[in-house]
């Protein structure tokens, strides 16, 4: 699963602060089948627009049906985006 999102800071220049990328950014699904968050991994906003441009690897035990991946930023000012999806077929080995 390939997620791109710019302007992943950790602060920026609306909030009072100088814009700089985040240093903890988390991607994450949750399948609603059970709940439960799976980390997909810790990108590095890079570049200019402090973008994260990462591929994922789905875990192999990801039900089939609805989902939300997540991408969350955990210092500074906050970042939560969610996306729904649905998983259509089982991960490949």
């Amino acid at each position: 699963m390939r997620v791109t999102a710019d302007f992943i800071w950790e602060t920026c220049e609306d909030t009072g602060g100088t814009s700089r990328a985040a240093s903890d950014v988390t991607v994450l699904i949750t399948p609603s089948a059970s709940g439960e968050e799976m980390l997909l991994g810790r990108p590095t906003p890079t570049g200019e627009r402090s973008t994260v441009d990462e591929t994922f690897h789905l875990p192999l035990d990801l039900p089939i049906g609805p989902a939300v991946v997540a991408l969350r930023s955990h210092t500074g000012d906050p970042i939560d985006i969610e996306l729904p999806v649905t998983i259509t077929t089982a991960p490949a080995p």
